[in-house]
């Protein structure tokens, strides 16, 4: 999960850490959050971020 407006930990990161992942047998997906930044789980709309990670851990068990 990435938001297009972190500058703590940028999107391009955390999409290089998951193509580092590609081989590993732990589940990953890459999903951007266009302007979203660090913190966003303390502002507006958090709760769909938080249902799209809810789905994904419940689609990789």
């Amino acid at each position: 999960m990435a938001g297009t407006a972190d500058h703590i930990v940028p999107a391009a990161v955390v999409r290089e850490t998951h193509r580092r992942y590609r081989r590993s047998s732990a589940p990953t997906e890459y999903r951007e959050y266009p302007g979203r930044d660090h913190g966003t789980a303390f502002h507006d709309g958090w709760e769909a971020v938080a249902d799209d990670t809810l789905d994904w851990a419940l689609r990789a068990r």
